[in-house]
């Protein structure tokens, strides 16, 4: 929201707050206008030096003169005070052992510090997330309003030990003493100002580094101190440059003279006429507009992950995260999650390249995607990125969120964390490619389990992808890294029996899986081992068999199952009333409620353990799928909509449920009468009946899936093409002449899909099927391709392997099929220059 009558300046200080998280510096003007615990009020500087004066000078007349000061001396102290010459009648004080009474002087007026939030809005200060306020003053103030509204605050002071800086909470560095610390920290004197800039004071040094890599926000200074100017001098003349930063500086009336010289020598330094109530009342505008949207968002299930570190326990001493606790935000905050060094450089180089797209975080279950996808996130918070998390996905909270990014500033820079997040993989792709021109830095994090992020990952293309696939095993460099976290937070505990650290390392490698080194820590034995027999004594339990369906459903990639949903999968095995209560309590070691729902979050690991009949498992997924299929409408897209396609993944069905085609055949038969009027099954079936090689039967099925379509779809008429492919591959050896006819209608319809300018986020796929289909046909043919063919296949096959979406894996395997035809009939084929567009 823009005010009308900003001006350049504040236009300027508006887009520094927005998006380049500026350094806060406090000068004694901040502070007028608030009042100590005894009534006093702050003062500046020049009535300070009068308020020293009398308290602690005038007094001691007397004393002074008996002690060898002179008249003239006394008199030169008084007409000091009455300019406001501070640091002379400091210096005055120290000559004359007078610090001792100075000090009392400002505990009188400095501490306990209260203002009256009708004269002066002091409580909006924490309304913008500071990462760091330098200050001048003495006083409590700052301390005070933090401590009023409830916000993490950490102080240092000279005397405070170098600590490594908090995240998740403001950092206040009080520059020249603090009222309720150490006297010793005190620069007031010129004796005070010596010791403190000889010593290269490490809070000064430290303030110089943010002063050349951030914006800074004077309010109440116009930074004219001489510890500073001489840090910084010294710092100009070592080649540092402030050049790429804005320099805000804050204070009613003109500026001085010093000030307005700068400004003029710099075209990165202003002034804006504001007093310090002003200031605040401009955070306040601007930084609470959110408020609405951020309501809003919570109250859909987003996390505000900023707010859940800044709230984080500052004196967690445990985690539960080695013991298959789900990651909280103290495991951040605390540094407990186990870096993933090699990704987390990877995902951080892209962030920085790219500045929006989606980072794709895949695996199988239980290999720390939601943990690393939370590192990534509150990174990008101590970056000054608004951060939000949605354990579960569904197409409602995408449309919500792309909804509201509107409400925030174009300057902002958003992250977005979205779970279990395949089957939304389009709307996610949708909403930054239409939005990343409004946000420079718009970032979506997505974690997903492996076999649905291999079915829907094309969905992801036209944006910038970093793609990371989690495994388990254990190399040398994330050795290292476990065993440094668990040192650091003394969790090895059972692992020390193993020796030093390479021997423990050793041990960690030839487990080659993060989990089991985990509980070989705790437990002093693998996971399969641990659980082995907290399975057996849950065998004769009511809720085993829901508990051993959602097992299944976890395989094949839906580990998160609404509490509304629950009902469906505790009918299938025909125990409906088990509940999820039940569940939660039975298996709780497995099944944890987050939110609205239960993750299953370990079904890797629990392979050897869980065992299902084939034929009871069969009736179960039946039951389900009957179920789904009745409460599933086409183009409909629920969150039961999402359970129907993952259940019926006839690929997920064979590979990881280990169905035969031909028991696949009778099941997807059986569930005709309850989902013919879905496309997504009948593409299903066609592909079972393909595998079968029944291509008349896979022909009639996807054109039934184009008639409850609607229309031809990409997949429908890719899986159509594909058909007519293998089709003739299928009858080169029994009908040479119907095989060449079903052939050449699978070459020209593929083309035709390669061509269209619609299709072109899913062509590699088209161009992959083209090229290897080819190569099968002229293999079983045993023909040679003729020069214009080869050339088409090469033009292709270029065109595929500079594709950044395709596998890499998968390019190297057509390689090789590409290599060897050339090869046998000593083709033309580059292997040098294809292999250089692979790597």
């Amino acid at each position: 929201m823009r005010r009308k009558d900003m001006t350049t300046n504040e236009e300027k200080l508006k887009e520094s707050l927005e998006t380049r998280r500026p350094v806060l510096f406090l000068g004694a003007g901040f502070s007028l206008k608030a009042t100590s615990g005894s009534g006093c009020p702050l003062m500046l500087g020049s009535e300070l030096a009068k308020g020293l004066y009398n308290y602690v000078i005038k007094s001691q007349k007397d004393a002074l003169a008996a002690d060898g000061a002179d008249t003239e001396a006394i008199e030169g102290v008084q007409s000091d005070a009455e300019r406001g010459r501070l640091k002379e009648v400091c210096n005055f004080i120290d000559d004359y052992d007078l610090t001792d009474k100075r000090n009392e002087y400002f505990q009188k007026t400095m501490s306990s510090c209260v203002w009256d939030e009708n004269l002066i809005p002091f409580q909006n200060l924490t309304l913008y997330p500071w990462e760091y306020i330098y200050t001048l003053n003495i006083d409590d103030l700052v301390e005070n309003i933090y401590r009023i509204s409830q916000k993490p605050l950490e102080k240092w002071t000279r005397s405070s030990p170098h600590y490594e800086f908090p995240k998740g909470k403001t950092l206040l560095i009080k520059l020249h003493g603090d009222v309720v610390g150490e006297a010793s920290d005190y620069v007031f004197c010129e004796d005070e100002y010596n010791q403190y800039t000889s010593k290269n004071e490490w809070m000064l040094h430290q303030f110089i580094s943010q002063y050349f890599m951030n914006d800074v926000i004077f309010i109440g200074t116009e930074f004219q101190e001489n510890d500073i100017d001489i840090a910084l001098k010294k710092a100009q003349e070592q080649r540092c440059s402030d050049k790429n930063n804005r320099y805000f500086f804050i204070s009613p009336g003109k500026p001085s003279k010093k000030l307005t010289k700068r400004i003029e020598e710099n075209s990165n330094v202003y002034h804006i006429q504001w007093k310090t109530e002003q200031f605040l009342e401009f955070i306040k505008d601007d930084f609470a507009r959110n408020k609405a949207v951020l309501a809003s968002l919570r109250s859909n299930g987003f996390v505000v992950w900023n707010d859940e570190l800044e709230q984080a326990n500052s004196s967690a001493k445990s985690t539960n995260l080695y013991f298959g606790g789900l990651p909280v935000p103290d495991d951040f905050v605390h540094k407990y999650d186990i870096p993933r060094s090699k990704e987390q450089d990877l995902v951080e180089q892209f962030i920085e390249d790219a500045r929006y797209g989606c980072v794709s975080i895949y695996g199988d279950s239980y290999v720390g995607k939601t943990c690393f996808s939370k590192r990534i996130l509150s990174n990008l918070v101590y970056k000054g990125y608004h951060c939000f998390y949605l354990h579960y996905t569904e197409s409602a909270y995408v449309r919500l969120f792309e909804s509201k990014l509107k409400e925030f500033p174009e300057t902002d820079k958003i992250a977005v964390c979205f779970e279990n997040a395949a089957m939304q993989y389009k709307l996610i792709r949708d909403m930054i490619k239409g939005n990343h021109f409004k946000h420079n830095n718009l970032i979506a994090i997505t974690t997903a389990e492996y076999t649905l992020h291999e079915a829907k990952s094309y969905q992801l293309e036209e944006i910038p992808v970093c793609k990371v696939e989690l495994k388990p095993n254990v190399d040398k460099i994330f050795a290292k890294d476990i065993y440094k976290t668990l040192k650091e937070n003394n969790y090895l505990n059972h692992l020390e029996g193993y020796g030093g650290q390479a021997s423990v390392e050793c041990e960690m490698r030839r487990l080659n899986d993060f989990i089991e080194v985990l509980y070989m820590a705790h437990e002093a034995t693998g996971f399969t081992d641990y659980f082995r027999d907290w399975i057996n004594v849950r065998k004769s339990d009511v809720a085993y068999d829901t508990f051993r369906l959602m097992y299944v459903m976890a395989q094949v990639g839906v580990n998160y199952i609404k509490i509304s949903d629950f009902l469906f999968f505790s009918s299938a095995v025909n125990t409906p009333n088990v509940t999820c209560g039940q569940i939660i309590r039975t298996y709780s070691r497995v099944c944890v409620q987050e939110k609205d729902g239960i993750y299953f979050h370990c079904a890797r690991m629990l392979r050897e353990i869980v065992e299902v009949d084939r034929e009871l498992l069969i009736v179960w997924i039946k039951n389900l799928a009957e179920t789904l299929g009745r409460r599933t409408v086409e183009k409909g897209k629920t969150s039961i909509s999402d359970l129907f396609e993952c259940l019926l993944s006839a690929k997920s069905l064979h590979k990881i449920l280990n169905f035969e085609w031909e028991e696949l055949k009778d099941f997807y038969d059986s569930l005709n009468q309850s989902c013919k009027h879905l496309s997504y099954y009948w593409m299903e079936r066609g592909i079972v009946y393909r595998e079968l090689h029944e291509h008349e039967n896979a022909r009639n099925a996807f054109v039934n899936a184009k008639s409850v379509h609607g229309y031809e779809s990409y997949q429908i008429k890719h899986a159509m093409a594909k058909n007519e492919f293998e089709w003739g591959v299928y009858l080169v050896d029994n009908n040479v002449t119907a095989a060449d006819s079903h052939f050449e209608t699978g070459c020209h319809d593929m083309f035709e899909i390669i061509k269209d300018p619609n299709y072109k986020n899913a062509v590699h796929y088209s161009i992959h099927t083209y090229i290897d289909m080819n190569l099968d046909y002229y293999n079983k043919k045993k023909s040679i391709p003729d020069e214009s063919q080869w050339n088409i296949w090469k033009t292709l096959f270029e065109s595929y392997l500079s594709c950044a979406e395709a596998d890499t894996d998968i390019k190297k395997q057509l390689s090789h099929k590409m290599r060897a035809i050339a090869r046998k009939y000593t083709l033309d084929f580059d292997e040098r220059h294809y292999a250089e567009l692979i790597k």
